[in-house]
């Protein structure tokens, strides 16, 4: 990873020093002769903007080392790194840090928290220290995987443009959206490149029982009669292929029956030579890919070759779709389960946005909700779930459920819904980690509401005064359950609005979260008079232009009085 900042490992950087308090935290990478920081907070000049020092200056490559967490109370004082340059040139005296693994399970960094004087690391500080290294290894492991990904399309398109019929497979197999696309495409394709009467992709994953090829409506009735019904375990060149991943070829259709007697009376025709190639759709996946000829064929060495290289696109393009159907469906979950109908409660206007990612390879846990409670109470919610994968989407539909049903459940203050919802979530094995505030509007006019690390409400007076509700920052959900949580109480006017917002409003790449914070207040500011949902619109196009996070918005507006 080169030596610049990465937002996501910046947030992670700032998330240990809000919650050990030190002041320089660092997301810290170690190669042979050096350590880069894609995430930092509080390092001195120039290490802050070049990002790397040499390993003369580094404590972090013992944790690779050993592949064990180091705590350090004061370096000055341990044989290890007593006479580091870290500690003249940094300021490194207190120092904790954890490993940081990647996909093939190798320590390659290490999330540190480093304090300039003496520290005394308590248990809960590394235990915070631990499930924050963890969080932040899933996100230095889904990089990897996304890396590889790309790096073998990079080298299947390089084979690509040696032949004209490949290079027209990864044009069409990439303009597919969906694994049935991919299979009618390859219908066509090998028709057209190697004279194939028929081509099928089939799949199979470890739950399924047959084989499932794609695009049946593009075959023949005879054809998809021959593809009816294969189990992973039959008398078939396909279910062997699929099991041990060897190429398979018969030159005609008697060479094929005496190797598969079973398939005698199934196959059409136009059957008789074929060619079976394993497709690598990596884990959890298994595919095939099958060409049949009508005619007596031995396949040489140059139409296997480019046989295999098409069959590498085939398993590129199907990767690529399958897993933006499982995005798809995701992002599809996600926003059944956050657009639901807004409640409309007396004397209260509620409004609400969810605007995507625009980054193509995020999958966002931000929601909000609102509901009204036996008593009359109107609930908001809203959160941000940690990582941008499927589990934080996943993640982010149990938190919502469970504190629907936990602020319904009874009449409560909103730090003791949190508590509980932590709690809940625990015991029930929903293992992340996630921002949240929840208020009640009350039947006085009192908002009351509790902040467990999410970004501060907005409240937009009636006379246009705009208040950040500022309070002493409180632990995330998911990392102690024991840690004791506060109840704040402002008045809601008449006329006065509460804003809700996730961190995607205010924060991104190239921008401060202080800085998107006053941009915040001024927009507001700037659109005081406007109605409720003119005004989220209105900061959505303000503020949210080119954002690679998902945005919740959630705003609620008193009554005028009288």
């Amino acid at each position: 990873m080169p030596p610049i900042p990465d937002e996501a490992f910046e947030r992670f950087a700032r998330l240990v020093r809000h919650q050990l308090g030190v002041p320089v935290s660092l997301v810290s990478l170690v190669d042979e002769d050096r350590q880069v920081f894609p995430g930092a907070v509080g390092l001195p000049e120039p290490w802050a903007t070049t990002r790397t020092t040499p390993l003369t200056h580094s404590f972090c490559q013992h944790v690779v080392t050993s592949r064990e967490p180091l705590v350090i109370a004061d370096a000055r004082l341990d044989p290890l790194v007593v006479h580091n340059l870290a500690i003249p040139d940094l300021g490194v005296i207190g120092y904790a840090g954890i490993p940081l693994t990647d996909v093939d399970g190798d320590v390659i960094g290490s999330l540190c928290a480093i304090d300039h004087q003496p520290h005394a690391w308590t248990a809960l500080e590394i235990a915070v220290l631990t499930d924050l290294a963890a969080a932040c290894s899933s996100e230095l492991q889904l990089r990897q995987l996304q890396a590889r990904t790309e790096q073998t399309a990079t080298v299947l398109a390089e084979r690509g443009r040696q032949a004209r019929m490949l290079l027209r497979t990864s044009s069409l197999l990439n303009q597919a959206t969906t694994t049935t696309e991919i299979g009618a495409a390859v219908g066509r394709l090998a028709g057209q490149g190697f004279g194939a009467d028929t081509a099928v992709v089939c799949l199979a994953t470890e739950h399924t029982r047959e084989l499932r090829p794609l695009a049946v409506e593009e075959l023949t009735a005879a054809s998809r009669a021959a593809w009816r019904g294969v189990s992973v375990d039959a008398d078939h060149p396909a279910a062997r292929t699929l099991a041990d991943r060897v190429e398979r070829q018969h030159r005609d259709a008697g060479e094929l029956l005496a190797a598969f007697p079973g398939l005698a009376g199934r196959l059409p025709a136009t059957w008789q030579a074929d060619l079976h190639l394993p497709l690598d759709l990596g884990p959890g996946v298994t595919g095939v890919l099958s060409l049949s000829w009508p005619v007596t064929r031995e396949l040489d060495t140059d139409v296997r070759t480019t046989a295999r290289a098409f069959a590498g696109f085939v398993s590129q393009g199907l990767q690529r779709a399958m897993l933006l159907e499982d995005r798809r469906s995701t992002a599809e979950t996600l926003q059944l389960a956050m657009l639901t109908d807004l409640p409309a409660p007396t004397h209260l206007q509620l409004a609400a946005r969810y605007v995507p990612s625009s980054a193509e390879q995020q999958v966002g846990g931000d929601w909000y909700d609102a509901l009204i409670t036996p008593d009359g109470t109107t609930v908001l919610a809203i959160g941000d779930v940690t990582g941008h994968d499927m589990s934080a989407a996943a993640a982010m539909g149990q938190l919502r459920t469970l504190l629907r049903g936990l602020a319904h459940d009874r009449e409560e203050p909103p730090a003791s819904t949190l508590t509980r919802l932590d709690t809940t979530a625990a015991g029930l094995g929903v293992g992340t980690l996630a921002t949240v505030v929840v208020a009640r509007v009350e039947a006085d006019g009192r908002l009351r509401w509790s902040n467990a690390g999410h970004p501060p409400p907005v409240l937009l007076h009636a006379d246009g005064r705009v208040e950040l509700l500022e309070t002493r920052p409180e632990m995330l959900l998911g990392l102690d359950l024991a840690v004791p949580r506060t109840d704040h109480v402002v008045d809601l006017p008449p006329d006065s609005t509460l804003l809700l917002y996730t961190d995607g409003l205010v924060e991104s790449r190239t921008q401060d979260l202080d800085v998107g914070t006053a941009s915040l207040l001024a927009a507001v500011h700037t659109r005081r008079h406007q109605p409720l949902d003119e005004l989220l619109d209105g900061l959505l196009r303000d503020l949210a232009h080119g954002r690679d996070d998902d945005i919740a918005l959630l705003a609620v507006r008193a009554a005028p009085a009288g």
